[in-house]
């Protein structure tokens, strides 16, 4: 009988993931596996060309999948991770974690930076105080609001924001918007109660004493005037549909972004902001009403548009400060869009029309296009008047 080997002892083995990074750069690594070119534009802060989001409930964040396979990893990964899954939060998902009680489910309000607020009824039997300024007190680190179009037909949401004429809205939510920088707002759907939602929209902009980003849609002007909300941190202003500002004071806005310039221009409402714009993006139909625009706004030293039917034509135009003009193309432009390009790139061909222009820069997809004699030509001419032509990454155009 031969004698029997010592047995070898294996090493333990550990089913704890042991990071080899500190912490700070596995964050780092999550939030670049957490960006998409669909998600990144919602927490924009400040102006980017061509990255607004809609302004409805659509504008969802499609890397929650990632987020959620990044926290299910380990528990040191969910320790780190929990902050990404938590970053974009609907009211009604919010509530019913609060509602349950529970530390863990509670402490989730601190990592929302951006919050959607109820786009159908939303019921809620509380005490005194409004659902939203509870639901604020839970998230003290907003970053941005967003109210998306409304489907809740002819009901309110009354139960959610509980309007109490005796309680002055505004100061109750002073303290709790300090670090809101950025809203999109929408009222489309709701216009029944019309007057008590620009109330409230109005209540949040007094309280917002730090914001630099506000997009609006409305069918009917929420602030027909006089000046009576100023907004001193404003740099950027986002107008889509049947809409003024004649209503807002925004002495330090930079960038605009117009959806639909008749409408924005009418009564030369560009009067008060145009003298300290800096950037314009032109997006929708109002042909004719860019001269105001333009002229209206001296300083003006970038101009964006894009490259469809609905953009607005450019001819004939003059302005002394514009250095750049950006374009944007969508993969397989049709023939109507062509058109449109031929039309408007004719004033980047002669130095009367805009001077000091430098450089145009291209945003989007131009893969397609640049192939089209069209683009030939542009290209030809742009570089003939001594002006840079590159993508928006930096490459120069062949």
């Amino acid at each position: 009988m031969s004698p029997q080997l010592p047995l070898t002892k294996r090493p333990q083995e550990t089913s704890k993931l042991v990071p080899a990074a500190p912490d700070e750069l596995w964050r780092a690594i999550f939030r670049f596996a957490t960006i998409t070119t669909k998600s990144s534009p919602l927490y924009d802060v400040d102006f980017s060309p061509f990255r607004e989001s809609w302004l409805d409930r659509h504008s969802f964040d499609d890397s929650l999948k990632v987020k959620k396979s990044i926290v299910l990893v380990c528990r040191h990964w969910k320790a780190l991770g929990v902050e990404f899954l938590y970053e974009h939060m609907e009211v009604h998902t919010l509530s019913k974690l609060l509602r349950k009680g529970e530390e863990n489910d509670r402490s989730v309000g601190r990592f929302v930076r951006r919050l959607v607020l109820p786009y159908r009824p939303f019921e809620y039997e509380g005490g005194g105080s409004s659902r939203f300024t509870e639901i604020l007190k839970w998230c003290p680190k907003v970053e941005i609001l967003v109210q998306p179009a409304w489907l809740g037909g002819s009901e309110d949401n009354t139960g959610f924001w509980r309007d109490d004429p005796r309680v002055d809205f505004t100061l109750a939510l002073t303290s709790l918007l300090t670090n809101v920088k950025r809203i999109d707002w929408c009222t489309v759907g709701n216009e029944t109660f019309h007057d008590i939602h620009c109330h409230r929209l109005a209540g949040v902009l007094r309280a917002t004493t730090n914001l630099r980003y506000l997009s609006l849609r409305y069918k009917v002007d929420p602030f027909p005037g006089p000046s009576s909300i100023t907004l001193p941190s404003l740099l950027t202003l986002r107008l889509h549909g049947e809409i003024g500002i004649y209503g807002l004071n925004m002495p330090n806005l930079a960038h605009i972004i117009v959806n639909n310039i008749g409408v924005a221009s009418d009564y030369c409402a560009f009067k008060r902001v145009g003298p300290s714009l800096r950037v314009i993006q032109l997006a929708g139909y109002g042909d004719g009403y860019q001269f105001d625009v333009l002229r209206l706004a001296p300083s003006l030293r970038e101009l964006c548009c894009s490259v469809r039917r609905e953009t607005l034509v450019m001819l004939g135009c003059l302005h002394e400060s514009i250095h750049t003009v950006r374009l944007y193309c969508v993969a397989n432009p049709d023939a109507p869009a062509i058109a449109g390009f031929r039309k408007k790139s004719v004033v980047l061909y002669h130095k009367t029309a805009l001077p000091s222009l430098e450089r145009v820069i291209l945003h989007g997809d131009w893969s397609s296009f640049s192939k089209h004699p069209e683009f030939r030509l542009f290209r030809m001419r742009v570089l003939d008047r001594g002006c840079i032509l590159e993508y928006a990454s930096g490459r120069l155009v062949d």
